[in-house]
């Protein structure tokens, strides 16, 4: 009777199959070691309560700030769910899994001194000159011995297909840890969580807002999200702070600047305050600098890099026009105030463009299309015919990192496809072009 009341629960929330071993499990456990099944906390939240007191972590609870947003009505509020950096900074060096030999990039023989790459080449993020000129900018203009930049992830996910169930967290980790290391859930921290103003306003209330006032309501929210880590890089707040590196420790006095931002291409310019455009008619085609959609190809053009304090000297003049042919909006910007290491760019040199949106989904979709489009329909089915062929050689493992060649169904169909799936339909074309029988085809 247990057995079939537990079967039921865990039908009726959903639970996968494997939990019910896993409970099973548990339960037989607890009884081994005598426990009565007589708990102390019968809530998830007074347990929760419990625990946070039990491990010593009441500090790293989130705290919700209801902040006013601008726009057409002037009583809109939303709450924003922020964590406090300094907290979250500590709790990432005191992981015992993390702050490990292995997963610090650091100097060899002494970890608190400038870091330099073993061999002179770039692989890790403290090995390009970004760094090198950071902390010289620390060492000229301020009082700090210590650098440790942080990296943010700022982006939003769609959890269900109409959109309205979405999480869009910022989050934060540290360039000292490895690459490897920062590719682990527990290398990251959240700083807070942009809320989803489609639970608070109708759709009409959204819509009654200009894009303009959109994004300055987002960077409202980030501002709240991001206080305590500008806090953090004020003057002297960060002074006497005893780190734990490896088997080293010390007490300095800490740099914290942003490296860089992680992100998609949409939520980059987001961040940067840019024009979601990039047609005919975009006056700036990236973020980075102030080249044109129409100038793209040209090689005969030098393009300006565009610098954080001339933009938002524009903003507080309400140079309107100017920023226009900036297709920069014209109002705040939580980031233009961020210390990212006496770099002049700022934010406008933080967010990368990323290889899913430029390459992925980007360009190999469309030289795909351009590819089979110039290729009658009725001659699509021999390339299939060539691509099928390849499963019939001999197969070697351990490619792992070479995109997939198999294609049972062939690579004429090219839409319904994840971005790796595409790159690997662009993969198996290339490789069958290079035999014979492709060569001969393609001519």
């Amino acid at each position: 009777r247990v057995e079939i009341i537990l079967l039921k629960l865990l039908t009726e929330i959903e639970a996968p199959l494997w939990a019910f071993k896993e409970l099973m499990d548990w339960a037989c456990d607890a009884y081994q070691t005598g426990y009565r099944f007589i708990p102390e906390q019968k809530t998830y939240q007074s347990q929760i309560k419990t625990n946070e007191k039990w491990v010593g972590m009441d500090h790293m609870r989130p705290e919700v700030v209801t902040i006013q947003l601008s726009g057409i009505r002037e009583d809109d509020t939303i709450d924003v769910t922020t964590f406090d950096f300094i907290n979250q900074f500590h709790s990432l060096l005191s992981d015992p899994e993390l702050n490990i030999p292995t997963n610090l990039v650091v100097h060899p023989l002494d970890p608190f001194q400038q870091y330099e790459s073993p061999d002179g080449l770039l692989h890790e993020s403290l090995s390009g000159s970004w760094y090198k000129e950071a902390w010289i900018h620390m060492e000229e203009h301020t009082t700090c011995d210590f650098m440790i930049p942080i990296i943010l992830y700022i982006d939003k996910t769609q959890m269900s297909i109409s959109g309205k169930l979405s999480i869009f967290p910022v989050q934060m980790s540290l360039s000292i840890f490895t690459e490897v290391a920062r590719r682990k859930a527990n290398a990251w921290r959240p700083l807070g969580y942009i809320a989803n103003e489609v639970y608070y306003f109708s759709a009409a209330e959204r819509h009654e807002n200009s894009p303009d006032m959109k994004n300055v309501r987002f960077h409202f929210q980030l501002h709240t999200i991001l206080k305590s880590f500008t806090d953090a890089q004020a003057p002297n707040a960060m002074n006497s702070v005893k780190l734990q590196l490896g088997n080293y420790s010390k007490s300095v006095n800490l740099y914290v600047p942003l490296q860089y931002i992680i992100g998609d291409v949409e939520g980059g310019d987001q961040l940067c305050s840019r024009f979601s455009y990039r047609g005919s008619a975009c006056q700036r085609l990236c973020r980075t600098c102030d080249v044109s959609t129409d100038n793209a190809g040209r090689m005969d053009l030098t393009c300006t890099r565009i610098r954080v304090a001339d933009v938002r000297n524009l903003v507080e003049a309400r140079n309107e026009p100017a920023l226009k042919l900036l297709s920069q909006r014209p109002f705040y910007n939580a980031l233009y105030s961020i210390d990212c290491g006496g770099d002049p760019y700022g934010v406008f040199s933080m967010i990368h463009t990323e290889g899913l949106h430029a390459l992925e989904v980007g360009l190999i979709p469309y030289m795909l299309e351009i590819l089979f489009d110039s290729i009658p329909k009725r001659h699509h089915r021999r390339l299939d015919k060539l691509v099928k062929n390849l499963r019939k050689q001999p197969r070697q493992h351990g490619y792992a990192g070479l995109p997939r060649l198999m294609w049972q169904d062939g690579v004429s169909t090219i839409t319904q496809l994840t971005g790796d799936q595409k790159v690997g339909k662009m993969f198996a074309i290339c490789c069958v072009a290079s035999t014979l029988d492709g060569e001969n085809y393609f001519k």
